[in-house]
């Protein structure tokens, strides 16, 4: 489904990207509140130009939400955002 450029302007916070609504610090305090606890659930997670590898085979781009995980094998990416769902900057 498709956004018309009229909805953009009825409902514009609904298509703003989460990444917008982040300070640069609040973003970069989640990243590592999300390497953390991806290293604490034994995942071999590093960074890369922004984005948290996983063995090459999960990329989780900014800001790190369970919807920013991009992975062809969707068990290994149910659990990714299962454990990304705890990670919350307060």
């Amino acid at each position: 489904m498709k956004a018309t450029l009229e909805a953009k302007k009825l409902v514009p916070e609904l298509f703003v990207s989460s990444s917008a609504k982040l300070s640069r610090m609040a973003l970069t305090e989640r990243k590592n509140i999300v390497m953390q606890l991806l290293l604490d659930n034994r995942f071999p997670v590093r960074e890369e130009n922004d984005n948290l590898l996983i063995e090459d085979n999960i990329w989780i781009q900014p800001p790190y939400y369970p919807e920013n995980c991009v992975c062809t094998n969707s068990i290994i990416l149910s659990k990714v955002q299962n454990i990304l769902i705890y990670a919350n900057v307060e």
